[in-house]
């Protein structure tokens, strides 16, 4: 078998693993490499030049490849690892776990490109009194509050909605809720079960401290072409106007006007 005959059948097995999708490229990559020994051994023994020399020479050519190829191929896993462990800690709030706006801001735009997606539902969320329960009882139990809210919120959204709602927190006492194919007054009617239930179940801290938990929420639907940070002014502007007259009010609107669709008298 001659340079070019061998030339060929390498070709022809990198052109076959590039139609098997079922491996790696680097998988793939590595394969196509180690081929060539194959190729050599292959050859030296249709041509009679298959003596223990040159066996040994391609065979040890072979594991050098197989070895260098399959360490930088490890090593290429260990840094993608690393990378994807750092995106993810970059969209994550380090107290309660919940992604951040980085991650709201991918997600929606993810969504906004899906042609799966005819609905997106966001909403703001504000938990009443926090500053009071920070000055009452100090920051750990405030640090507490948090984490038992945003617990109950995410649990709760994703058994409601699974695989189209996402919670996020902003910092402080606000959240944000994203539901997708979902009507905003489906995602009201599970807002309305999180604020009873969370009504009734108060909180007892570490420190042996009930706390009552009640929040305020805005819904709105992201329009189409509509920049997300004009969607967030508009709930947050819903949001704070009615916290302004009250609490543990959940509100909706049309784009057009507000309507007050929900309150738990405390």
């Amino acid at each position: 078998m001659g340079r070019l005959p061998e030339s060929a059948v390498f070709l022809i097995i990198c052109a076959a693993l590039t139609t098997w999708q079922y491996w790696s490229l680097q998988v793939r990559y590595i394969m196509a490499i180690s081929s060539l020994g194959l190729v050599e051994l292959v050859s030296l023994a249709i041509n009679n030049r298959f003596t223990i020399a040159n066996i040994a020479a391609a065979t040890f050519g072979l594991l050098l490849i197989l070895i260098f190829e399959g360490q930088r191929y490890k090593n290429e896993i260990k840094n993608q690892q690393r990378i994807n462990l750092l995106r993810r800690e970059s969209e994550r709030d380090d107290l309660t776990g919940l992604l951040n706006y980085r991650a709201l801001s991918q997600e929606i735009k993810a969504l906004t490109q899906n042609r799966s997606i005819h609905n997106i539902v966001i909403g703001g969320l504000d938990i009443d009194h926090f500053k009071k329960i920070n000055d009452t009882y100090g920051h750990f139990v405030g640090n507490e509050v948090l984490n038992h809210f945003s617990t109950v919120l995410r649990n709760r959204t994703h058994t409601a909605f699974p695989n189209h709602g996402y919670v996020y927190r902003f910092g402080g006492e606000e959240f944000s809720i994203v539901v997708s194919n979902h009507s905003i007054k489906e995602v009201y009617s599970g807002l309305q079960l999180i604020e009873e239930e969370m009504a009734g179940q108060p909180i007892t801290t570490k420190e042996g401290i009930t706390v009552f938990i009640s929040f305020s929420a805005s819904l709105t639907n992201h329009l189409n072409g509509e920049q997300l940070d004009d969607t967030l002014k508009w709930a947050d502007k819903m949001l704070y106007s009615v916290k302004n007259s009250g609490r543990g009010w959940i509100v909706t609107d049309h784009h057009t006007s507000v309507k007050k669709v929900h309150r738990i008298d405390r």
